[in-house]
């Protein structure tokens, strides 16, 4: 009984993905026959530029040593 109830649900489930998908597919069909120019991009953010960019190079802070002598007491 069980069994037959979780295929059912699952048999449900799997229109409802069908569906879907099919809507998604005929969005991108629709999306494909559009030229460049006519699609509206104003909603996208502007990427980084990378022109610019060096690889292997990166930032390092200069660093310097020191040493801190402390007392056994403020230590514990």
């Amino acid at each position: 009984m069980l069994w037959r109830s979780i295929s059912w649900r699952g048999a449900a489930n799997h229109d409802k993905r069908e569906s879907s998908s099919a809507k998604s597919r005929a969005a991108l069909r629709s999306l494909q026959e559009l030229r460049d120019g006519q699609i509206n991009t104003t909603a996208i953010p502007d990427g980084p530029d990378w022109l610019e960019a060096q690889r292997g190079v990166s930032y390092r802070p200069e660093q310097q040593q020191i040493t801190l002598r402390l007392d056994a007491d403020v230590i514990s």
